[in-house]
């Protein structure tokens, strides 16, 4: 199989087919010749694609593939609901790709939404919505802050809403699990960390209806890195986020502190 997977959320069983997203990058031949680009750049010839495999006797094979994606570009994030894919590649520009997967021998792009900046993490919220985390960034694909982004994915994919944190990066960018998203009240936290700063801090925010909207954030006490918010769970009426340092109970409406525990 041709590629390179991103993570887990590139690989996905639906109905009995397995679906895999990856990014291909051709070689150059050091010499030239017929392997040698228009370009020597070799990531100017990356793209991605979704392909569906199906169990034949003891081998896998593929009965289905959309390819084209991304030119130029690589995945940074995927998200497989159902029969539905969406693939996101980045360089300068985020297309988010949304790809029906339906009828699994003939893949097929629905929509492609171009926003500046990427999503590295997709994560579901209501029917029809989607939560990127990424980074925004300018038209020449420079980073400029953590970006949280509200997607509507009933057709072809269109932004909703979205909050920005300039100079910051967020621990979902690398890892899943320091994501939290509420389906019962929209609460979602996003521990993020400043650049310069000494410690970082959760991004408490409220996904409802079409709108993002910043609630403030939860700090651990203390000035160092150990203090860097890594995880967060709710419980009732309480949100717990955990730091190298200890936990803390905070309360979802006030934001205000409830309990500190040391480790």
């Amino acid at each position: 199989m041709p590629g390179v997977l991103l993570n887990q959320y590139s690989l996905s069983e639906y109905g009995g087919n397995l679906r895999i997203a990856t990014t291909t990058t051709p070689a150059v031949s050091p010499r030239g010749g017929p392997d040698t680009a228009t370009s020597n750049d070799p990531a100017a010839r990356t793209e991605s694609a979704v392909r569906v495999l199906a169990r034949r006797g003891a081998r896998l094979e593929r009965i289905g593939e959309i390819g084209g994606l991304g030119k130029g570009e690589r995945i940074y994030s995927v998200r497989f609901l159902g029969p539905a894919a969406y693939v996101v590649t980045f360089r300068q520009v985020d297309p988010l790709y949304a790809v029906d997967l339906k009828d699994p021998a003939k893949p097929r792009v629905t929509g492609e939404l171009k926003i500046t900046g990427y999503s590295a993490y997709l994560h579901p919220a209501s029917p029809g919505r989607l939560i990127g985390v990424g980074q925004e960034a300018d038209g020449g694909g420079r980073t400029r802050g953590t970006q949280v982004s509200l997607f509507d994915v009933n057709a072809a994919p269109r932004k909703l809403d979205g909050y920005r944190l300039p100079a910051s990066s967020a621990a979902a960018e690398f890892e899943p699990h320091a994501f939290l998203y509420w389906p019962r009240n929209g609460l979602t936290v996003v521990p993020v960390s400043r650049h310069n700063a000494t410690r970082g801090e959760a991004l408490v925010l409220k996904v409802e209806g079409d709108r993002v909207k910043r609630l403030g954030s939860v700090r651990h006490p203390g000035s160092d890195f150990g203090t860097s918010v890594q995880r967060s769970l709710l419980v009732g009426d309480t949100l717990w986020t955990f730091s190298d340092q200890g936990a803390q109970a905070t309360d979802t409406t006030s934001l205000k502190e409830r309990a500190w525990l040391h480790f």
